[in-house]
């Protein structure tokens, strides 16, 4: 519409300004802000990824004699591995399917009724409006997976580095 406006009036005496541009210093600031709170949400994950590992070595210490024999009786340290990994990756598949369920959840809610009220006067809108991207969904997912998978490596590899006699001696 700007173009054939210009074109109508001419553009030497007169110049247009849609609202993009009229309000460009605004959306610039919604995507940085986008970009923080993705990287906010993003230090929550690696908070919960931790205490994953936590909660995988205290496996593993309470497991210790379990391991033991398991590598005893001819599971490699590949298998013991791929037991915490899988433990650790399964705990966060679980924790952010929960996670993106109960947040599409909340985006229902204030959809349908309008919870987080805004200021009509300030505002050219009576309520916080919730925009709903598969890709922001499947980034969170991703990101969130990833970093679980990465973070149970830790424990992972300190328990395939037992040893047999070592993990059975004080029990």
């Amino acid at each position: 519409i700007v173009k054939n406006v210009l074109k109508i009036l001419g553009s030497p005496p007169y110049t247009t300004v849609d609202w993009q541009e009229q309000n460009s210093s605004l959306f610039q600031w919604m995507k940085l802000e986008k970009l923080v709170i993705f990287l906010v949400i993003s230090m929550i994950m690696v908070v919960a990824a931790f205490n994953i590992v936590s909660s995988l070595i205290m496996m593993i210490e309470v497991k210790r004699r379990e391991i033991g024999i398991l590598m005893s009786m001819g599971l490699d340290q590949k298998g013991v591995m791929r037991i915490f990994l899988i433990n650790g990756t399964l705990a966060g598949l679980i924790g952010s399917s929960a996670g993106i369920l109960l947040g599409l959840g909340l985006c229902a809610i204030q959809l349908h009724w309008h919870l987080i009220p805004l200021p009509g006067d300030i505002y050219f809108i009576d309520h916080l409006p919730v925009k709903i991207l598969p890709v922001d969904i499947a980034a969170v997912f991703v990101v969130t997976n990833v970093i679980c998978f990465f973070m149970s490596l830790i424990p992972a590899w300190k328990a395939s580095k037992m040893l047999p006699a070592e993990s059975m001696r004080y029990e």
